[in-house]
C-alpha cells in the first residue's frame, strides 16, 4: 500500500514512516505493540577501530549539536536489489545505487536524513563542522557552483567544504562507482539554520525538509546503525568497528506543567486526571502526578519538537478525545459590559 499524507509542518515526525506508525498505534491501536526493524550486523574486529581512520571536530555546537558518523570499507557500488528500488520509487524517490538508496530507504523510515561521502576523498579522514568562510564557493551534487556566506553551515576536511550541512552534499566527495569506502553521516542541525541557508540558496532537498522542520536527536545512532545492517546484509561491505558520537550539546527533554482544570478551560468539556493523563502517555509523553491534585508534569519526547508548551499539550489531549465530540459553547464573558466614554457622553447629550 502507499499513502499519500498532506502534513503540516508541526507534522514533521510523520515524514517517516516509523512516525507514522507511532501515530496510528498511539491514536487507533494501543494495544498494539509498535514493530520496529531489528538492527544487528557484525563488525569486522580485524579492521581496528574507526578512530583509527576518522576525526571529528565541531566549531560551531549551536549550528550541530550532534553528529555522528560510521565507516564502510570493501563496498561494491551497484544497482540496489529490485525491492529497495520499488520502495523509493513508491515514495517518489529516484534510485540512484545501493549506498544512496540505503541512506534515502532509511531516511523514509527514520525521518533522519543520512549523507554519504566516499571516505577516500576526504583530506585526512578528518570531518569539520564549521561556518563557511565569506564567499566561500563549492560545487554541490546538482552539478551547481554555490556561493556562500559566514552564517551558513558546511562539513569540510582539513582543506575544502565537502557538504553544506543538512542541506546537500558536495561532488568532490560523491559516491561513484569507483568508491570502496563510505563515510555515514547521521546528525542533528539547527533547524533555523537550514531554513536560511536553503533559503538564500534557493535550494530544497528531502535533507532540508526534514532538518528545518526538526528531527529526533536521539534517533541519529540508531539511523546510522541501520543504514551499516542494511550495506553490509545487501553487498557484503564490511563495517569498522565502533561508531563516532561527538555531542557537545546534550539534549534535554522538556518537561511542562499542565493542570487539568487548565485542558477542561480551554476544551470546554470535563475530563478527569487520570483521562488526562492516559491521552498523553497514549501519545508517548510521560507523565507524573505534581503537588497538586489534577497537577501534572509532563516530559516531551524528543520526537515531539513541535511541542513547547501546555496550550500544546491541551491539544494533543484534543486529538485523542476527538474534535467532534467536543460540543460548540458561547465563551464565558468574565466580565460585564459598560458603556465606552463616548456612550456616556452621548447620552448626557
Amino acid at each position: 500500500y502507499v499513502f499519500k499524507l498532506d502534513l503540516t509542518p508541526n507534522y514533521a515526525r510523520c515524514l517517516g514512516m516509523m512516525g507514522v506508525a507511532r501515530e496510528i498505534k498511539s491514536l487507533y491501536a494501543q494495544e498494539k505493540n509498535l514493530i520496529t526493524p531489528p538492527i544487528s550486523f557484525e563488525e569486522a574486529e580485524e579492521l581496528g577501530e574507526i578512530n583509527d581512520y576518522v576525526e571529528v571536530e565541531i566549531e560551531d555546537p549551536d549550528l550541530c549539536p550532534r553528529y555522528t558518523a560510521r565507516l564502510v570499507k570493501n563496498v561494491k557500488v551497484k544497482e540496489s536489489p529490485e525491492w529497495i528500488q520499488r520502495r523509493l520509487k513508491a515514495a517518489g524517490i529516484r534510485p540512484i545505487n545501493n549506498v544512496v538508496d540505503i541512506s534515502n530507504f532509511v531516511l523514509m523510515e527514520y525521518n533522519q536524513p543520512l549523507h554519504t561521502f566516499d571516505f577516500n576523498k576526504i583530506k585526512d579522514g578528518k570531518i569539520v563542522v564549521r561556518r563557511a568562510e565569506a564567499e566561500e564557493k563549492m560545487l554541490t551534487l546538482d552539478e551547481e557552483e554555490r556561493v556562500l556566506d559566514d552564517e551558513m553551515l558546511v562539513i569540510s576536511d582539513p582543506e575544502k567544504a565537502v557538504a553544506v550541512g543538512g542541506v546537500m552534499g558536495g561532488a568532490n566527495t560523491e559516491v561513484t562507482e569507483e568508491t570502496t569506502d563510505v563515510l555515514i553521516e547521521s546528525a542533528y542541525f539547527n533547524p533555523v539554520s537550514i531554513r536560511k541557508t536553503a533559503k538564500k540558496l534557493g535550494m530544497h532537498s528531502d535533507s532540508s525538509h526534514r532538518f528545518e522542520r526538526g528531527v529526533d536527536i536521539e534517533k541519529v545512532i540508531e539511523a546510522n546503525n541501520r543504514a551499516c545492517q542494511m550495506l553490509a546484509k545487501c553487498d557484503g561491505a564490511k563495517v569498522v568497528p565502533d561508531v563516532i558520537d561527538n555531542y557537545p550539546l546534550k539534549y534535554e527533554p522538556a518537561v511542562i506543567t499542565l493542570t487539568t482544570d487548565r485542558v477542561n478551560e480551554l476544551l470546554g468539556i470535563e475530563l478527569e486526571a487520570e483521562e488526562v493523563q492516559e491521552s498523553l502517555e497514549r501519545l508517548g509523553f510521560e507523565v507524573k502526578a505534581a503537588a497538586e491534585v489534577g497537577e501534572f508534569e509532563v516530559t516531551v519526547p524528543s520526537f515531539r519538537t513541535d511541542v513547547e508548551q501546555a496550550a500544546d499539550l491541551v491539544e494533543e489531549i484534543a486529538r485523542v478525545y476527538g474534535y467532534n465530540k467536543i460540543p460548540s459553547t458561547r465563551p464565558i464573558s468574565k466580565q460585564r459590559g459598560k458603556r465606552s466614554p463616548q456612550q456616556k457622553f452621548e447620552a448626557r447629550v
